[in-house]
């Protein structure tokens, strides 16, 4: 009989939070590469600019900053106006306070807000050697406004690095007589990952959470089931295609990502799992009898009657 293999908990993998069911998330475990970017033009004004990079070094305050290859986030920090200027890539920040202590960007001034060249900046860096192969990658925009100029629409540059399986987070930082950009929630990866001040509720931990949901995806080959969510809520499921007994079938799961045989909590779960095999398909679950009682590879039981 086939089976289906499924990871735990998604990659990587933290401790509970009971909002994100299976993407459970802890800040100082989020596993990321990100990049800031920031508005630096005239619109977005020195005061501004202060107050949002202190914004940003608050998200990252509760956060693990080092070059680890896991367990830990790489932060890089790019300036935008007419042109765009890469502060801090990847590789600077050893750790949390080395950011606190050491970051310090200059505010531009000029106008224009040439967000697209800002995004593909971000994108060539991703695609270097100093990009983690197993770290999610991630743009966060800074936006106190958006001007059309002598440079390109960024739609299509943020439309090529989601299609990557990169995140795009966009935070509207409006000021006073500011205007909102409606462009924003184009280049955001969701409504999920859109925010704004100017409702005067907009926290460091908004961002965080936005970071546990990006740090939530399946393993190459290993199908999410995402439950209407852009994330693997319930979790991520490898069909096997080809026969083994149920004992033998259970230990390759253990044998990848330390997976195990599916859990079916529901009907919908039952429904999602029937979609990854032929119609008919018979294919192992978990549940076994140990001692008269049915039970579940994560310890939890049903009742026999």
């Amino acid at each position: 009989m086939r089976r289906l293999s499924v990871l735990p908990t998604p990659t990587p993998t933290v401790t509970p939070d009971p909002t994100l069911s299976q993407c459970s998330c802890t800040h100082k475990n989020i596993w990321l590469d990100v990049y800031f970017l920031i508005d630096a033009s005239l619109a977005m004004t020195s005061a501004g600019f202060d107050g949002a990079t202190a914004f940003v070094q608050s998200v990252l305050y509760k956060m693990t900053l080092g070059q680890a290859y896991g367990q830990q986030s790489r932060v890089g920090f790019i300036t935008y106006s007419a042109d765009t200027s890469m502060w801090y890539d990847l590789t600077t920040f050893q750790s949390t306070d080395d950011m606190i202590n050491n970051a310090d960007l200059t505010y531009n001034g000029s106008r224009g807000t040439n967000i697209e060249a800002a995004i593909r900046l971000a994108s060539n860096s991703f695609d270097t050697s100093s990009h983690r192969d197993n770290a999610q990658k991630v743009i966060v925009i800074v936006a106190s406004d958006y001007q059309e100029g002598n440079y390109n629409d960024p739609t299509v540059a943020a439309e090529a690095f989601k299609e990557d399986g990169g995140y795009i987070i966009t935070v509207e930082y409006v000021q006073e007589h500011d205007q909102p950009i409606p462009l924003l929630a184009t280049l955001a990866s969701g409504p999920q990952f859109q925010f704004t001040n100017r409702f005067g509720n907009l926290t460091a931990e908004d961002i965080r959470t936005a970071f546990c949901k990006a740090n939530c995806f399946c393993p190459t080959n290993y199908n999410p089931d995402n439950q209407g969510d852009i994330v693997p809520l319930g979790g991520c499921y490898r069909p096997v295609s080809i026969s083994a007994i149920q004992v033998l079938a259970a230990k390759n799961c253990r044998q990848h990502h330390n997976a195990t045989l599916a859990k079916v909590e529901d009907i919908s779960k039952a429904a999602f799992l029937s979609t990854l095999f032929p119609p008919r398909t018979k294919f192992w679950i978990g549940l076994k009898l140990v001692n008269g009682v049915y039970q579940w590879p994560d310890g939890s039981t049903v009742s026999s009657g």
